[in-house]
This record gives structure tokens, sequence and C-alpha cells, in this order.
């Protein structure tokens, strides 16, 4: 699965935007089910998503276990995504291909990479 890039307004920049891995995903709790739009960040270690997220999905989130992170955008981490698929950033083609481990690809036994 290939996914561009998406180009998001960003003042700070000259261009007036830039360009960030985003990718919709659905979280469900039962039968709740929410769209996500969030950020593929090869340095979390965490997915992260906000509590009125949890909430809406019927979470009892007072019960949980308290932690308080930086980030303000949900995040797809090493544990509960990157271990379950491989990511392949193309940053110079503003894109990004997302692979199950079954279909992973394999570089130097497709011909591409060092080890040819």
């Amino acid at each position: 699965m290939n996914i561009k890039y998406r180009k998001v307004d960003d003042d700070t920049r000259p261009e007036g935007y830039s360009h960030y891995p985003l990718l919709q995903v659905y979280l469900r709790n039962g039968l709740n089910m929410r769209p996500v739009l969030g950020l593929v960040d090869s340095g979390a270690c965490d997915c992260i998503f906000s509590a009125s997220l949890g909430e809406v999905l019927g979470l009892d989130v007072p019960s949980g276990r308290p932690h308080k992170f930086a980030e303000v955008m949900p995040l797809l981490g090493q544990t509960g995504f990157f271990d379950h698929y491989q990511i392949v950033f193309e940053r110079f083609k503003r894109k990004f291909e997302i692979n199950t481990k079954e279909n992973a690809v394999v570089r130097n036994k497709r011909g591409h990479g060092r080890g040819r």
C-alpha cells in the first residue's frame, strides 16, 4: 500500500505548508469505532491518542494509569504499529509505503539496495 504525504498548512514555513506522513486509522472499542488521522512517526515509542478520544469510544479513561505526553497529534509508533507493519519512507517522493509482515519488501532480494 503506497500512501502519499499530506500537505498541511504551516505558517512557520516560507511556502506556507509542510508535508507529513499521515494515515487514517479506525480505533474501536466494542461497537464504538472512530476514524483518526495520525502521524506515522518512526521515532515514537508508543501509539498516542487523546483522552477525549478514549472517552468518545466509551473507555473509562480516569481508571487508566496516567502518563503525560508533549505530542499534540495522534502518533502511530513502534509498539502497536511498527511492530506489525513494514513502513518504507520515501520523503524525496513525498510518500510512504505500508506492508504487512507477510508482504514485507526485502529490498536486497528484489534487486534493490546494496546486496544485489
